[in-house]
Order: C-alpha cells, then sequence, then structure tokens
C-alpha cells in the first residue's frame, strides 16, 4: 500500500477518538472546550465569534492536520523501520501536545496558562497519546490486512 494513503488512513482513523474523547470531556464539564473549538480558534480571525461555521472550520482543520500527522507518522516508520511502532506513535503524540500546548499557543498569546488553562492542557496530552496510540494500531492493523 502506498505510504501516503497509508498515512491518511491511520492518521484519519486516529483523529476520529481524538476529536471524540475531547467533546466528551467538554460536555461533561471537565475540558473548558474541545480541540474543534482550539482548532476554530487558530484558523478563524482572532475575536471572531464561535458559531457554526468557525466549528466546522475547526472540525475540517484538526481532520486535515490529523490526517497530516498520519503521513508524517507512516514516512517515520517507512525510514525507521516499523519495529517499535507504538512507541514512535505514541511519541509522535508527545510531541503533538507539546506543539498544540506550548508552540502554537506562544505565538497567538506568548504566556502559555493565559491561552490554555491547566485542564485543557491535560486535555490534550490525554487526547494526544490517544492519537498516537490509536494511530500506532491502525499502522499495524494495516501493515497486517495488506500482506
Amino acid at each position: 500500500m502506498d505510504t501516503v494513503l497509508k498515512g491518511s488512513i491511520i492518521g484519519f482513523a486516529a483523529t476520529i477518538p481524538y476529536i471524540v474523547i475531547s467533546w466528551v470531556l467538554y460536555v461533561l464539564g471537565i475540558s473548558p472546550s474541545t480541540v474543534i473549538h482550539y482548532g476554530a480558534i487558530l484558523i478563524t480571525p482572532p475575536g471572531t465569534s464561535i458559531t457554526t461555521i468557525p466549528l466546522l472550520l475547526g472540525l475540517m482543520a484538526v481532520s486535515i492536520s490529523g490526517t497530516l500527522m498520519g503521513n508524517v507518522l507512516a514516512f517515520l516508520l517507512r525510514w525507521t523501520g516499523d519495529d517499535y511502532t507504538l512507541l514512535k506513535s505514541t511519541g509522535l503524540g508527545v510531541v503533538l501536545w507539546i506543539v498544540h500546548s506550548k508552540i502554537l499557543p506562544s505565538l497567538v498569546e506568548p504566556q502559555l496558562y493565559k491561552v490554555l488553562p491547566p485542564s485543557m492542557v491535560l486535555q490534550a496530552f490525554i487526547v494526544a497519546g490517544v492519537w498516537g496510540i490509536v494511530a500506532g494500531y491502525s499502522y499495524l492493523l494495516l501493515k497486517k490486512r495488506v500482506k
């Protein structure tokens, strides 16, 4: 199977629970927002109210970036070998957590906790780890199925 197709499949498959878990934590009141809200804030101009259209744009942004990171993972595994797949995919998830909770907010606002409260940072860590585990398992399933 083509590496880009494989990466797109595993990235999209891993993004689904990433979004769902984030949404469940938001609905239960554990988290102040979801990754879709976060994507909407990053992709729309500052001060845009979060309505249906920005949320759809946020969903598109999160889906596209998750699929793109699936491709990064697929190429990483192609170049480094697919031994320790789950460790590598979870490591990529942790790197994504750092990007989501430090680098991107720092571009918007230099002080991290003015942009993201600690509960949101913890939620981002959990869902990024889940993304990495699901992406790794998806890769292993695709590898097994293609053979």
